[in-house]
């Protein structure tokens, strides 16, 4: 299996995220004051969390797809929470 092909679902998941500025956007609309407090309430290094964003979240015309189990977990964790609308509550 090729890692770098270029997949339909790479780039659905590219539309979805899009850029930095609009995922944290769409996170502060769910209600998530930063994304560190997203990271740390998924229990992911907050600092993972603006790498995998840094090089992932981005729309990338290659179609390459996360290949890291950090990467993939963060990116599928924040596409779940956007995907399904999950509010931020305070406990």
């Amino acid at each position: 299996m090729n890692i770098n092909a270029q997949t339909t679902e790479a780039t659905e998941d590219a539309d979805l995220l899009g850029d930095r500025l609009r995922l944290r956007g769409q996170l502060a609309l769910l209600g998530w004051p930063s994304l560190q407090a997203w990271a740390v309430h998924h229990r992911f290094d907050p600092t993972a969390v603006h790498h995998a964003l840094r090089t992932w979240a981005r729309p990338r015309k290659d179609g390459r797809r996360p290949h890291g189990k950090a990467s993939s977990a963060i990116i599928s964790s924040l596409r779940e929470t956007l995907a399904d609308g999950r509010r931020f509550k305070v406990n």
